[in-house]
């Protein structure tokens, strides 16, 4: 939706060629998309890959950008399609593999340990459903479905006595 929106707005109001302005959108759009990858589709909440994730993201997406812009170059000029009718059709095929790229090479460990079990119970509201958030630092952090606490899994012996 973004690069349509930037797609748009550089073509009709300021009169950007449809294929440099369809480079422009897709780096724009590129940080949106990593972050709704990373935060909403994959549920990685954890920092400690985020250097590696997002250095394979951008390669991934700068190979999307070569293929965006060819196939735009291909139905705009020599099929005849409407600019944007061409960046919906071609955005769609994108992302079809895309995210299969980023399921399998980007946040694969990511979707693995999102269903490691949490044992220990809330330390806030005592509930024993949780969500796995990552790792820092060797210890596991999970958040309370009831209460919405993120908390350090299993409880530290040394920090037990005090809690």
């Amino acid at each position: 939706m973004a690069n349509l929106l930037i797609l748009s707005v550089l073509v009709e109001l300021f009169d950007v060629w449809y294929l440099l302005a369809a480079i422009f959108s897709f780096i724009g759009a590129f940080f949106v998309s990593f972050t709704m990858q990373k935060l909403f589709t994959f549920g990685d909440y954890g920092r400690e890959r985020l250097k590696m994730q997002s250095a394979t993201y951008l390669v991934v997406q700068i190979f999307n950008l070569g293929v965006n812009t060819l196939l735009m170059y291909v139905s705009v000029d020599l099929l005849g399609i409407h600019y944007l009718l061409s960046q919906i059709i071609v955005g769609g095929i994108i992302a079809f593999y895309s995210f299969f790229i980023f399921k399998y090479f980007v946040f694969h460990q990511i979707v693995s340990m999102a269903k490691k079990e949490i044992s220990d119970t809330c330390p806030a509201c005592g509930a024993k459903e949780h969500s796995f958030m990552g790792t820092k630092d060797g210890y596991d952090l999970a958040r309370c479905v009831s209460c919405g606490v993120i908390f350090v899994s299993p409880i530290p012996e040394e920090t037990s006595s005090i809690y």
